[in-house]
């Protein structure tokens, strides 16, 4: 996610799949990083408190599933293990992990092709690219009574603070690849009053909030893109967790 320093008209709509190659490269997109180095701090919280190893646990927007990388981390077992991503060159980088329990397949996150409460657990790691009616409502459907989601986002602190800087949607994410291509790709980031009421309209209940700081990054190179400026108490990414009620 570069600075834009190009004509607003050189900038094209794009997909996650055309920035697949390179999203996980520190040097190019270091904001990316960050993000995703912010939100496996919330999501150890989490998952420290998953019960019975007989659970079907669902990754949405996958890619290079932290959910998995966790799971191995702490040795920390689920009877399956679902990864779900639209692109089909993101959902690559989770090949490696080669564990029967574990399926891949392409899908839409506001479709998914999942019977209704048939997963525990639902995992999505920076969401924003579907965060809308549609996606959380399939949330509330594919999980069982009981059963909880973990959902991230870049902040809303953040997105205004660097995006309405740098005069650009608050809706949109701008990647600039290394073959100087200008892209902007779906980032619907909510206000966390909006957020919640997003999440409860669907039928699920809060159970907890939490913002991650600047200063939790610790040993983390950070991108200047995070606007340091702001503050170490700064807000990185926003973390949600929500259970569906029984009955």
């Amino acid at each position: 996610m570069a600075p834009w320093s190009h004509s607003k008209t050189e900038i094209a709509l794009g997909t996650y799949e055309e920035i697949a190659l390179e999203y996980y490269d520190v040097r190019r997109h270091p904001t990316c990083a960050n993000f995703r180095e912010a939100t496996r701090i919330a999501l150890r919280r989490f998952i420290g408190r998953f019960g019975s190893e007989k659970q079907t646990i669902c990754e949405v927007g996958a890619g290079r599933s932290i959910l998995v990388e966790e799971l191995t981390r702490f040795h920390l077992h689920a009877e399956k293990i679902l990864l779900i991503d639209s692109s089909p060159s993101m959902l690559k980088y989770s090949e490696r992990f080669r564990e029967k329990r574990i399926s891949r397949s392409e899908g839409d996150a506001t479709q998914l092709h999942l019977k209704s409460r048939s997963v525990e657990i639902l995992v999505s790691s920076l969401g924003d690219p579907y965060n809308t009616p549609s996606f959380w409502n399939e949330a509330y459907r594919i999980l069982k009574p009981g059963g909880s989601i973990f959902y991230s986002t870049p902040s809303d602190d953040w997105a205004r603070a660097f995006r309405l800087q740098q005069g650009d949607a608050l809706a949109a994410a701008g990647f600039e690849l290394r073959d100087g291509k200008l892209l902007s790709v779906p980032s619907l980031i909510c206000p966390v009053g909006e957020q919640v009421k997003l999440i409860e309209k669907s039928g699920l209940r809060l159970e907890e909030f939490q913002d991650i700081s600047i200063a939790a990054l610790k040993n983390q190179v950070l991108s200047p893109k995070l606007i340091i400026d702001r503050g170490a108490k700064a807000s990185v990414v926003s973390c949600y967790t929500a259970v569906k009620p029984f009955g």
